[in-house]
């Protein structure tokens, strides 16, 4: 599951905040499916989508619906 953000501050808070989390993650750049915003998102597992959201939105982070890319 890809999550994107408007601002690349918030995605780099994002990576920070779920690397505390432990959940293993990969930075990469923003699908064009996203549409407008910063050009970095982060990729997690599909089995760990809700947790990430979960921290993130606890963290005050941001971010775009999540999709799935391949």
């Amino acid at each position: 599951m890809v999550f994107a953000f408007p601002t690349t501050h918030q995605a780099m808070a994002a990576e920070d905040a779920l690397r505390a989390a432990h959940i293993p993650l990969q930075v990469i750049p923003k699908p064009p499916t996203f549409g407008p915003g910063c050009g970095l998102a982060v990729k997690v597992a599909e089995k760990d989508r809700r947790r990430a959201a979960t921290i993130l939105r606890q963290e005050t982070i941001p971010f775009f619906p999540p999709q799935r890319v391949d």
